[in-house]
C-alpha cells in the first residue's frame, strides 16, 4: 500500500511538472498521501508558481482551485483569477509567482500590481521584493516568510505618499534666497527638483537635491538661488522610482522678513 501511494504522488508530480502553466485546473492531494516539495525547487499549478526556500509538504486531503471571484471579500479591486487551498496550506517560505492574462486584469494597471494573500484569517499585502513582467504577464514576491496561503491573488494596491513634508522655509541672503525643508519619511523616493517662477508662470528647473535618508527619519535639505528676485516663487517637485511626481505648495520670500514659514502636507498630485 505504500508503495502504491508513493507512486500516485510520484505520478502526480510528473503531470505538474509536464503541462504547462495555464492549462492545468488545479491540484488535488488525497487523503492519506503527501505533495512533497524539495527547497529551491518550482512547481507550477494552474498560473500559479511556488518554489520554497524549504523542503516543504502540502499534506492531503488538500485541494487548491483556481476562480475568478474571491471567497474572501475584498475591497481593493483585485485580477479576475484566484487561488484557493482548502485546507489552508501550511506556512510556506520562499517564492511565489502568479501568472495572468489580460482578460483576467479586470481594469487594473499592471504597473499597480502586488500580492494579497488571505491567511485564513486576514488577507495581508505583501509589496515587498516583487518583480512585475508586464511583457509575460507574471508578478513574483521573492523572499516571503513563513505566512500560511489559504487564498491568493493580485491586487492594485494604493501607494502611499513616499514622504512625510513637514516644512519649507525661505530665508533672504546676499542677492539672493536660500530654501530649506524637511521630511519626517520619506521611501521609494529618487530625488527633488527645485522650480522657480516669475509671477507663477513659466516653470523652470533651478537644481536637483538628492535623497539623504529612506525610512521613517527626520532629514533636511537646503537649496541656495543665488540669483533671485522680489517677484520670484518656488515650488520643490518629489520624484519616486515608481514613476509619480509630487507637487509641494508654492513659496514666495519676502525678504523685508528673514523667513516665510510653511507648515503642512499638500500636495497637487500630477
Amino acid at each position: 500500500m505504500e508503495r502504491k501511494k508513493q507512486f500516485s504522488l510520484f505520478l502526480v508530480m510528473l503531470l505538474i511538472k509536464a503541462l504547462p502553466v495555464f492549462p492545468q485546473k488545479g491540484l488535488y492531494v488525497s487523503q492519506g498521501t503527501n505533495l512533497f516539495i524539495k527547497k529551491a525547487t518550482s512547481i507550477s499549478i494552474d498560473s500559479l508558481v511556488l518554489t520554497p526556500s524549504s523542503d516543504f509538504i502540502i499534506k492531503g486531503a488538500n485541494y487548491l482551485t483556481r476562480h475568478d471571484t474571491l471567497t474572501h471579500p475584498l475591497f481593493n479591486p483585485h485580477l479576475q483569477r484566484a487561488f484557493l487551498f482548502v485546507p489552508n496550506v501550511p506556512s510556506f517560505s520562499g517564492d511565489l509567482s502568479i501568472y495572468y492574462q489580460d482578460k483576467d486584469l479586470n481594469g487594473l494597471s499592471e504597473n499597480l500590481l502586488n500580492l494579497k494573500v488571505h491567511d485564513g484569517v486576514n488577507w495581508q499585502l505583501i509589496n515587498l521584493n516583487f518583480t512585475r513582467d508586464t511583457i509575460r504577464n507574471f508578478v513574483t514576491t521573492t523572499a516571503i516568510n513563513n505566512i500560511a496561503l489559504n487564498e491568493l491573488t493580485l491586487v492594485a494596491a494604493s501607494v502611499p505618499l513616499p514622504i512625510f513634508l513637514t516644512s519649507f522655509n525661505s530665508a533672504c541672503i546676499s542677492g539672493g534666497v536660500k530654501l530649506s525643508w524637511k521630511t519626517s519619511q520619506q521611501f521609494n523616493l529618487k530625488n527633488f527638483e527645485v522650480e522657480k517662477s516669475i509671477a507663477g508662470i513659466d516653470w523652470k528647473v533651478i537644481g536637483t537635491v538628492s535623497v539623504a535618508n529612506i525610512g521613517n527619519i527626520d532629514s533636511s535639505y537646503t537649496f541656495t538661488d543665488s540669483n533671485s528676485s522680489a517677484a520670484a516663487i518656488y515650488r520643490i517637485i518629489i520624484y519616486d522610482f515608481n514613476g509619480r511626481k509630487f507637487t509641494s505648495t508654492l513659496l514666495k520670500p519676502f525678504c523685508t522678513h528673514s523667513i516665510f514659514y510653511w507648515k503642512g502636507i499638500i500636495f497637487l498630485n500630477n
